[in-house]
This record gives structure tokens, sequence and C-alpha cells, in this order.
């Protein structure tokens, strides 16, 4: 099944590079073996995301990232939304490029519209590890976004 992925930016102040979040989400696809026919990947601001927090989880703190399964027939539909202002913050608290926390998010997205959780420590560090795997082998994440 070939999957559409869009990718869409409405925060104003960083470029994204549609073609290479998209090879991205392909990659995990595979990789997950995830059988998806369409992805949303949308670029928001902190708080555009602290609204949608607010309004699907009644919880009005910052969030980095949040994933909706949409999916109603074979095939995964879902939407992921990456707070590049949290991605930012957290790029500067852990001492790691922009572009690969940003990388991270849309990774940790996936996984959960894979069905992965993180509510446990146990969990966390489960998805951790796989985020990190994926992202050792991804060789386009300095060319997601201008940092």
């Amino acid at each position: 099944m070939r999957t559409k992925i869009d990718v869409h930016n409405i925060h104003s102040r960083y470029r994204i590079h549609p073609e290479m979040v998209k090879k991205l989400v392909q990659y995990v696809l595979k990789l997950e073996k995830m059988n998806a026919r369409e992805i949303s990947v949308v670029f928001v601001d902190d708080e555009y995301l602290r609204k949608l927090h607010r309004e699907f989880f009644n919880d009005d703190s910052y969030t980095d990232v949040m994933a909706f399964d949409l999916s109603e027939n074979e095939g995964l539909e879902g939407e992921i939304y990456v707070s590049l202002d949290r991605a930012r913050y957290f790029a500067g608290k852990y001492r790691e490029p922009f572009s690969r926390e940003v990388a991270r998010l849309i990774i940790h997205g996936l996984l959960h519209l894979k069905g992965y959780d993180d509510k446990t420590t146990a969990q966390k560090q489960d998805m951790h590890r796989r985020e990190n795997q994926l992202l050792a082998d991804f060789p386009h994440i300095s060319k997601i976004l201008d940092e």
C-alpha cells in the first residue's frame, strides 16, 4: 500500500523541508512494518499544541508532540502535531541539534500511532530506546529543517 504523506508547517519561524520529513516517515513506516494509508505531520507552535492538548486531553499544559489515529478502515490514517517551540527548548536542554529533536518527535508520534505507550517508566525507556535506534540509522536528520 502506498502511503500518502502530507507535511504542513504553520509555525512562522522555522523553514521545514517537507521531502526530508516524508523520507523520515517512510523510513520509520518501513522499519516498523506499519501499514499506513495516510500520515500528516503538522508543525505548530506551543500555544497551538497546548490548545489541542486542552481540547482532547483536558490538560492545559504544554506538550511536545501529539498523535491522533484517525483510522476507520484497513490501513493506518494518522495525524502528528509537533511543537517546534518545545523541540527547540528540549534541543537546548539536552544539547541536541534542533533537527535531531524534531526528528525524534516525529518518530515518537509514529511510534504512538503504532501502539507504543509512554505512561510508565519502563514504557518510556522502551520507546526512547526505539527512537534512538531509528534516529541512529537515518542519514538525513540535519536536512529536515533550517536551524
